[in-house]
């Protein structure tokens, strides 16, 4: 078996291994935000996975690539999303034409960004990194909190 490589596309660094845990820790480390690509994004139910966790876990803030009212689904199950920090609209549109273009606005955005005030809105966001976590933990761990959504 040959080793995976590193490769650079287009000027954007892919790091080689992602399929293990350990490199997507260290591409979660090296990066200022997540953007999270559900498998679902043109249904018209919200949804969230193992991905919006991972980023979650690793205390990184997220934009979903996901369904309308991924976002507010979080934030029923306690987490808190980056509205103070950038436009998180998207979450409403319905239409998914319209929603990634709104997606990729963001996107935008914050790659317009310099690295200090990245760094910046990094440290103001600490409170509601660590909220996350400890919110996903509390779903990983305390079965009561979790039981209403399964409506027996």
């Amino acid at each position: 078996i040959r080793k995976a490589e590193n490769v650079e596309l287009n000027g954007v660094h892919i790091p080689a291994n992602l399929d293990s845990n350990e490199s997507l820790l260290k591409t979660y480390e090296e990066c200022f935000c997540a953007i999270v690509n559900e498998t679902r994004f043109a249904q018209p139910f919200a949804n969230i996975s193992e991905k919006t966790l991972q980023a979650i876990y690793a205390g990184k803030p997220f934009i979903l690539v996901a369904p309308p009212k991924s976002l507010e689904y979080l934030k029923v199950l306690g987490f808190q999303t980056f509205s103070e920090f950038w436009n998180e609209s998207y979450d409403e549109e319905v239409n998914p034409t319209l929603r990634i273009q709104k997606i990729f606005q963001v996107i935008e955005y914050i790659d317009s960004l310099s690295f200090e005030e990245l760094k910046k809105i990094y440290k103001s966001m600490e409170t509601t990194l660590k909220h996350n976590i400890q919110t996903a933990e509390k779903l990983k761990f305390d079965k009561t909190d979790v039981k209403p959504l399964w409506k027996k």
